[in-house]
């Protein structure tokens, strides 16, 4: 998330979460109160690394200021696990920019792009574009050996239809060659099914890859197998490459490779 000057000197906290209730709740610092403007109970606007935005009921007890009410619902979505930091970042007028890191510190990949899970608090304008199955995207600038910018690129990137974004890792295209996709991304825009799923690549060339779909403690999740390796290996897929996909139907998705448009 790029930052203006300004935004540089507003007030900010972080949070380790290191117990199942935080995940449930979470406390304002009490000491962080005095910037809240007065403000102690109302509806917080909790803007995630994508821009998108959550809703959460801020609420006041005999203990201090909480975010309940759509508080676990941003958990979930964002896949926040015990051991994960968040930084939260006061705007003013009840506006939190939250940046998501990860038990290395690093930026929780699936964090990257997901959306609330009801569809409901998006907000911003976005330039959206139709596609077909193998048309090249010119905006597409997702994949680059620079992660930082790919990331920054990543993230800005409009589209109508759903879309996931990986860094792929040493056991994505070496070891294993397994692709786990997103959390949030499989909870909310994949089929909740094992089934075949159709990569497209930039060259229009169709690929069919093994989708897996489980559920481990009640959340489900997903991973391409069967020609994953194929695919990664025909489109030199390299670590630490910054990978956009998007969903066209249940069982096709698009991949995005913008070397070809540098």
């Amino acid at each position: 998330m790029e930052n203006h000057p300004d935004e540089d000197m507003n007030p900010r906290f972080f949070q380790f979460i290191i117990s199942q209730r935080m995940t449930k709740e979470l406390r304002i610092p009490k000491t962080f109160e005095i910037h809240m403007e007065g403000k102690t109970s109302g509806i917080v606007s909790l803007k995630a690394p994508n821009t998108n935005i959550w809703r959460v009921n801020l609420v006041e007890n005999d203990q201090g200021l909480f975010l309940q009410k759509g508080w676990e619902g941003f958990v979930r979505d964002h896949s926040i696990s015990i051991g994960d930091c968040l930084v939260f970042r006061y705007d003013g007028n009840m506006l939190f920019n939250v940046e998501i890191l990860d038990k290395t510190t690093c930026a929780k990949e699936d964090a990257i792009y997901v959306k609330p899970s009801r569809g409901k608090g998006t907000v911003g304008d976005s330039h959206h574009a139709k596609r077909k199955p193998g048309r090249q995207i010119p905006r597409c600038t997702a994949v680059t050996r620079d992660k930082e910018r790919a990331l920054r690129e990543a993230m800005n990137f409009r589209t109508e239809k759903p879309i996931a974004t990986v860094v792929m890792k040493k056991g994505y295209i070496e070891n294993g060659h397994l692709l786990r996709l997103p959390v949030a991304f499989c909870r909310s825009s994949l089929p909740k099914v094992t089934q075949t799923m159709t990569l497209y690549d930039p060259r229009a060339r169709a690929w069919e890859t093994r989708y897996i779909y489980s559920v481990t403690r009640g959340y489900g999740s997903g991973l391409l197998s069967a020609g994953w390796k194929k695919f990664a290996t025909a489109n030199d897929l390299q670590m630490d490459d910054v990978c956009v996909f998007e969903v066209i139907e249940h069982n096709k998705m698009q991949f995005c490779h913008p070397f070809e448009y540098f």
